[in-house]
């Protein structure tokens, strides 16, 4: 979710900009106090680069996914995943945190 279309979900101009009165609204909206907000909003912000983020880029090469995710890939698994974004993804996010196998 951009940080536009959070704007819009909790009803403040969607101008963009994380201010205030978006992080105001914004604990309203999802109940949160203080101290959490101030957690999520930190989180989220870095993880998206300032909210610019949208996608997570898994195009890793084989090399890459050796040195990232090497667990997940034992042996020479790798090769039959490099350049392949949607299997990476069902690979390393299967089965965890409620994320079905990967199949």
């Amino acid at each position: 979710m951009s940080l536009k279309s959070l704007q819009e979900k909790i009803g403040v101009g969607a101008d963009g900009a994380f201010g205030p009165g978006t992080m105001k609204k914004a604990m309203e909206f999802y109940k949160l106090t203080p101290v959490r907000a101030a957690h999520f909003f930190a989180q989220t912000a870095h993880e998206t680069g300032g909210f610019k983020a949208f996608a997570e880029n898994l195009n890793y090469s084989a090399q890459g996914l050796q040195g990232i995710f090497g667990k997940y890939f034992p042996g020479n698994l790798e090769e039959s995943y490099a350049r392949n974004p949607e299997k990476i993804a069902n690979r390393v996010y299967a089965s965890r945190m409620g994320n079905g196998a990967e199949a």
